[in-house]
């Protein structure tokens, strides 16, 4: 087992601190991980968790954005009606939005 420094709370979440240079060695000279590698797998781990929580979100998403284009067609649709019950021009209309 691998003696590594008395750490607090602060040197964990400092990233430059001795127990992390600690650990970026020992992986390194044991495993052949070098810390590079190491980093780029917990970011895309990282980005790979995001991603699944971003697809539990679609449904959600499409929900919103079904209500939201049934009020604009409604919104259209009362439009188009108050326009074909007026006599003005629709070029006339039109200008004016």
């Amino acid at each position: 087992m691998q003696n590594y420094p008395d750490s607090t709370l602060k040197d964990v979440l400092d990233h430059k601190s001795d127990v992390w240079k600690a650990f970026d060695l020992n992986t390194e000279e044991n495993y052949g991980i070098s810390r590079i590698i190491l980093y780029n797998a917990i970011q895309n781990y990282n980005n790979l968790c995001r991603s699944k929580e971003e697809q539990i979100l679609i449904p959600q998403e499409l929900s919103r954005l079904l209500n939201h284009w049934k009020i604009i067609k409604i919104n259209i649709e009362n439009k188009l009606d108050e326009i074909n019950n007026q006599k003005t021009p629709l070029m006339v209309i039109y200008c004016t939005f």
